[in-house]
């Protein structure tokens, strides 16, 4: 049997562009991509309305800025953290 899945999006802020994060519900699994959004007090008051994630795919410069380090270790404390691409061109 399979569960179906229940996709939400909402915006965060990213500078002046606009950004969309992804929930995404699976039976009692929860997936939160967080686009490009920036480590911003804003942005962590919109996800404190959201239910903690098992997994969080967050932008990597929320774990090298000292805010964002704090809002997911100390205060969200998603299951798993998976930061994004850290690649360069």
């Amino acid at each position: 049997m399979t569960s179906s899945l229940a996709p939400d999006a909402f915006p965060l802020r990213h500078a002046q562009t606009h950004n969309l994060a992804f929930l995404v519900t699976q039976g009692n699994k929860k997936w939160i991509h967080l686009g490009d959004a920036d480590p911003s007090p804003d942005n962590f008051e919109a996800l404190r309305n959201h239910p903690r994630p098992d997994v969080a795919l967050v932008p990597f410069w929320w774990l090298t800025n000292e805010n964002g380090r704090d809002f997911l270790f100390n205060t969200w404390k998603p299951g798993h953290i998976k930061p994004g691409e850290t690649r360069t061109f």
